[in-house]
Parts: structure tokens; C-alpha cells; sequence
């Protein structure tokens, strides 16, 4: 397992979900947490790797829905649905990254919008949420 290290100061956001969902297979394995000098202030966090995964597609709506499923039962919300957000592994697992705009503790309704949203994010046609590789 390679880890990927994000650092980005406005990424902090994402350490507690990444913590929450580490071990309920919705999205890459919590590492550990970077900080400054021994004790100092954390400043971003380690996760795993997805080798070979990519983004998904209309097609893999069922997966989409399963890993959105699992993270709704921990009473969390995506908050960002692109397709770039939902990474399909080669045996067609799928895992949710980019936690920036998760929130806990929503309502059922919420819940129940994003699910509905998730099959028309699938298929737009943008670049909304990729990396461009240079």
C-alpha cells in the first residue's frame, strides 16, 4: 500500500471524516495525521493509495450507490457528488474521496437529495472536480 499525503491547510477539513469512514470501506484507509516537528500543529494527513482506480461513470451507478449508502449510514453527507469524487478500483469497488464538503448529522431528507442527485452527477459531461495531469 503506497500512502497519497495531502497537506493543503484548507484540506484539514477532511481529516475527521477520513477518520470516521477509515475502517467502513467507504473510502481509503486513514493513515496517520502530518504535523509540524514532534508535537507540533497538525497540517494534513495521510491516507491510501487507489491504484488503478479511476473516476466513475453512468455505469457504475450500483457501486456509486452502494458506497454513498454506506457513508449515509454513518449519517454522513458527500456534500460534493461529481464523479471525479467517486473512485472505481478494478474489481469495480467503489470508494469516495474528497471529503472537503462532508457533513455529519443531516437529516434524512438531505440524505435521501444527494442519493437522488447521484445518477445525473454521474453523467455530466464536465471536468468539474478532475485533475489534470500535465
Amino acid at each position: 500500500m503506497t500512502p497519497y499525503i495531502l497537506s493543503d491547510a484548507f484540506r484539514l477539513s477532511q481529516v475527521s471524516p477520513y477518520q470516521s469512514i477509515s475502517d467502513a470501506g467507504v473510502g481509503p484507509k486513514f493513515l496517520g495525521h502530518l504535523t509540524e516537528g514532534k508535537h507540533g500543529r497538525v497540517v494534513g494527513f495521510v491516507a491510501e493509495w487507489v491504484p488503478g482506480a479511476r473516476a466513475a461513470q453512468p455505469d457504475d451507478i450500483d457501486g456509486c450507490q452502494k458506497a454513498l449508502g454506506r457513508l449515509h449510514a454513518l449519517g454522513i453527507k458527500l456534500g460534493d457528488i461529481n464523479k471525479h469524487n467517486f473512485l472505481v478500483r478494478e474489481g469495480h469497488d467503489v470508494v469516495l474521496v474528497d471529503f472537503e464538503m462532508a457533513e455529519r448529522d443531516c437529516p434524512a431528507s438531505e440524505l435521501e437529495d444527494e442519493m437522488s442527485a447521484l445518477k445525473s452527477s454521474l453523467g455530466e459531461a464536465g471536468f468539474r472536480g478532475g485533475v489534470e495531469t500535465v
